[in-house]
């Protein structure tokens, strides 16, 4: 099944409240995107709308741990042809970093 736009939003990767911080809760995501769209399914679009990672309340290698694992997962679980990142306020300092 190809899915033309997907879209996912505050996950708030890094922060111990998180589910998507821990392997089970990544492991549960990537069984209902299996489950849901069919496992490996094509995805056109992802697009990630803010506070994907939490730098208020983790340190920046929690940030980058967690979404490192996250991103794996996604990328394992799907076949995603581009994603495109809107930071939120929890996040983007990555980008003004980045741009430093």
């Amino acid at each position: 099944m190809a899915i033309p736009l997907l879209a996912l939003s505050d996950t708030h990767l890094g922060e111990d409240t998180s589910v998507l911080q821990f392997p089970e809760g990544r492991a549960r995501l990537a069984e209902a995107l299996a489950n849901e769209f069919g496992e490996g399914a094509e995805v056109d679009e992802l697009i990630l709308i803010g506070d994907i990672a939490d730098r208020t309340l983790a340190s920046t290698e929690q940030t980058r741990e967690a979404t490192r694992a996250f991103m794996k997962m996604m990328t394992s679980a799907l076949q995603i042809k581009k994603i495109v990142y809107i930071p939120g306020n929890h996040d983007h300092s990555l980008w003004t970093e980045y741009v430093k």
